[in-house]
């Protein structure tokens, strides 16, 4: 009778029903048993005894204690399952017997396995995975279990299941990699490495585009109160000075269509060296305008200067811009061209340079940053995190600190601004 009270006490979770319920019921199950002292029966560690003494008419005492444990963790395994797979195993005379059999029913293995495996790959979606690097180490687990299961997926399979199962998010892309793969079919190790970093490239444009529209609303600004200083001209249509609302050729296009048309008068009438000039002045007008995004687009934003370092999760290098700060440096035989931070930007060296984490109560600890790129025309300095992580140093998103994975020591601080992570260092 006690014995059934402890088995009923011990019960504390759902029936096991089939295999969607197999993984939670064995987990549960087992620590249970372990609980009750009985998992060593099932799992085989306690193994059968003799039953008889060497006389063979006496009962091992042995015998008798394991009978006792055995029947309890029988009667725990049965009263956890429903009917159905009652049926399957009340004929079994052991525990371990009860529990191997229920194993092989919901455990996949040989062809059970092969079939979970393949359709588990058949059907993982980008859409269900948190982010692209998710999805391609989901897409390679997968990979390996099948490998391992006895199955070979041919690389041609493995690239097009890869692509097709991107989702329209990434169509534009897919249709170029097939076109190309007309010419020569990419690996799948290629594919995932151009894909994430194209996910980079995409995640500093939208970085940029962001710093970019901050700084038009700052120099807007800007703008406006040195025109009221000094007496100029205001739009308040568009915001821009050197004209006034009345003469916007944002709010009057017929205006610039009229001006336009002046000028190509004036340019018929044969006045090739004012036409020259408007052109020059046309060009040296797109430079800058180049010139002012590409050098200022990112740290337009409040609290950010040209001199800041920008604490990037999707730069490979940490990369600087200015070269006094090297306090060793090589240059390199060939600049290495890159995109994602500016319009024909190339690395032209590398070293190393230390800087000046700033602590708390005034206090600053010396960083030394090594294989540091040399970019003199980067948009800003970018301080890398995954460098960063490889050396065991994560940022805290939420409190901005810099901490060694290790202790959770704070090493420096990268406080948020307006949606970009400044490192803080020593004034």
């Amino acid at each position: 009778m006690s014995s059934t009270t402890d088995v009923i006490q011990l019960r504390q979770f759902a029936k096991l029903k089939g295999d969607a319920d197999h993984p939670a019921w064995k987990t549960a199950m087992q620590f249970t048993l372990l609980s009750a002292g009985l998992w060593d029966v099932v799992n085989g560690d306690t193994p059968v005894p003799v039953k008889q003494e060497a006389d063979l008419q006496t009962i091992s005492p042995t015998w008798i204690e394991w009978n006792t444990r055995n029947n309890k963790a029988m009667a725990q395994i049965i009263l956890n399952v429903s009917p159905e797979i009652q049926v399957v195993i009340q004929e079994k005379t052991t525990a371990k017997e009860m529990w191997d059999h229920i194993s092989d029913l919901y455990i996949p293995h040989g062809f059970n396995l092969q079939y979970t495996l393949m359709v588990q790959f058949y059907n993982l979606r980008l859409e269900t995975c948190s982010n692209i690097n998710d999805y391609a180490l989901r897409y390679k687990s997968l990979l390996i279990e099948i490998a391992s299961a006895g199955l070979k997926v041919d690389e041609p399979i493995k690239v097009i299941f890869f692509l097709a199962n991107l989702g329209s998010t990434y169509q534009q892309w897919v249709t170029a990699k097939r076109s190309a793969a007309q010419v020569k079919m990419p690996t799948l190790d290629e594919l995932i490495a151009e894909l994430i970093d194209e996910e980079r490239l995409e995640g500093n444009n939208k970085m940029m585009a962001m710093a970019a529209k901050l700084n038009g609303r700052s120099k807007s600004k800007d703008n406006r109160n040195k025109g009221k200083k000094d007496g100029g001209k205001w739009c308040g249509h568009c915001e821009r000075p050197t004209h006034t609302e009345e003469n916007c050729f944002i709010k009057h296009p017929e205006k610039k269509k009229a001006y336009d048309d002046r000028r190509k008068e004036a340019n018929k009438d044969g006045e090739k060296g004012g036409k020259d000039s408007d052109k020059k002045k046309s060009n040296e007008s797109k430079s800058d305008s180049k010139a002012d995004f590409s050098l200022t687009a990112i740290y337009a934003a409040a609290a950010i200067t040209e001199d800041s370092w920008l604490a990037d999760s999707g730069t490979s290098r940490h990369i600087c811009k200015d070269r006094r700060l090297f306090e060793s440096y090589t240059q390199l035989d060939e600049p290495i061209a890159i995109t994602g931070i500016s319009s024909q930007t190339e690395i032209i060296g590398e070293g190393s340079i230390t800087l000046q984490f700033s602590l708390k109560d005034g206090d600053y600890k010396n960083i030394t940053l090594n294989d540091v790129a040399y970019v003199p025309n980067a948009a800003i300095n970018l301080f890398s995190v995954g460098i960063a992580a490889g050396k065991g140093v994560r940022l805290d998103t939420v409190t901005g600190e810099l901490l060694r994975v290790t202790n959770n020591k704070v090493v420096g601080y990268a406080p948020r601004h307006n949606g970009l992570y400044t490192i803080r260092l020593k004034n």
